[in-house]
């Protein structure tokens, strides 16, 4: 019953109505009380909600977004309804568009982006499991081997791959193949077109993140909070399964790690060793 109004609530108009009101809030905080406007704006199930939720009550206008940009979302909606059935709610990419209207094309002021990065299959188990409900619901399954072939045929594998180009630099016109990324700190940070972007990788240790994000945002008082983690989540013991018996084929691990955002991110060494991970 809790997660059926939970649910129920996620997709109401009160929640269309809330978004506004915060909405409007901050763009007068942003406008007048001239607040920074921290985006932590990348693709799901990179961890980045032990970001956002540390980054609260730092007097900041804060989001935490995943897609901007309209043709982007119309993109993910249709490619998901072909092939699970799914019709995905709108509301928060609703409010994508409009936040992407009221701040991101009237900037003057530098605004300053936050993107995770991770290893793109095991974001893209996380990210299965985690609407995994919706993926399954017309295709049933009765055993792991099963539930690991609906991972292949149904997940849109070339998300992380392509995320950069088809929503980040669509919205900020921001190719971030151009600028070079410090593979072996894990991290970059540069300026352009009046954005200040972090790109930063979730292996790092918490301590190293704390310390980026206050060199990043030039505050002292930054300490994670992780929320949002799968080992806490109700598909734990199913998601453990998974990963345990799951065999990957090379072809698939080839195509992942031999993309270009792989190889932008991670050194010749460390995708050698993602290869021998995910092929054993």
């Amino acid at each position: 019953m809790k997660k059926y109004l939970k649910n129920k609530l996620r997709n109401s108009w009160l929640r269309v109505i809330w978004f506004y009101i915060v909405d409007v809030f901050n763009y007068l905080r942003y406008k007048f009380l001239k607040r920074d406007l921290v985006l932590v704006y990348q693709m799901g199930k990179v961890a980045s909600s032990s970001i956002y939720n540390s980054l609260k009550g730092k007097n900041l206008v804060l989001y935490q977004i995943h897609r901007f940009n309209r043709e982007y979302i119309d993109e993910v909606h249709k490619a998901l309804q072909l092939k699970t059935g799914f019709i995905e709610s709108k509301i928060v990419d609703e409010r994508g568009i409009r936040l992407n209207r009221m701040f991101l094309k009237k900037h003057k002021r530098p605004i300053y982006l936050i993107s995770l990065v991770r290893d793109p299959i095991e974001r893209n188990i996380s990210a299965f499991f985690q609407n995994k409900e919706h993926f399954a619901k017309k295709h049933e399954y009765s055993n792991i081997d099963e539930l690991i072939q609906l991972f292949y045929d149904l997940y849109d594998h070339d998300t992380p791959l392509t995320w950069f180009e088809r929503e980040f630099k669509r919205t900020t016109g921001v190719d971030i193949y151009e600028h070079p990324f410090p593979r072996e700190k894990r991290y970059g940070i540069f300026k352009s077109n009046n954005f200040n972007i972090l790109l930063l990788r979730i292996d790092l240790n918490d301590s190293q993140k704390e310390q980026i994000l206050r060199e990043f945002l030039e505050k002292d008082n930054i300490q994670l909070k992780n929320r949002n983690v799968g080992s806490t989540k109700s598909y734990n013991s199913e998601y453990k399964n998974f990963n345990s018996n799951i065999k990957l084929n090379e072809k698939y691990v080839s195509k992942m790690l031999e993309s270009k955002f792989v190889e932008h991110f991670y050194t010749k060494e460390e995708i050698k060793a993602m290869r021998i991970k995910w092929l054993n």
